[in-house]
């Protein structure tokens, strides 16, 4: 993971795909949906993609639940 997270801090061609991976890494693995959210706009915001796009879109409704608002209160 270090060298996922090491391509998605520098300019490079494989940023975009680089902060995917850890989008997918943070969504998946850590349970942590408001990095995964951050990750997966900032890969946005350097190419715009249909993945990444349906991503953001899951990960913010998942956010906006009602559950995910009980459970960040606790």
């Amino acid at each position: 993971m270090a060298i996922v997270a090491e391509l998605a801090e520098s300019r490079n061609p494989y940023r975009a795909r680089a902060l995917e991976a850890l989008a997918k890494h943070y969504e998946h693995r850590e349970r942590n949906y408001a990095m995964a959210l951050e990750l997966t706009r900032s890969a946005l915001a350097i190419a715009d993609t249909p993945q990444a796009r349906r991503r953001e879109e899951r990960l913010r409704k998942r956010l906006d639940s009602p559950r995910a608002r009980k459970l960040a209160l606790s």
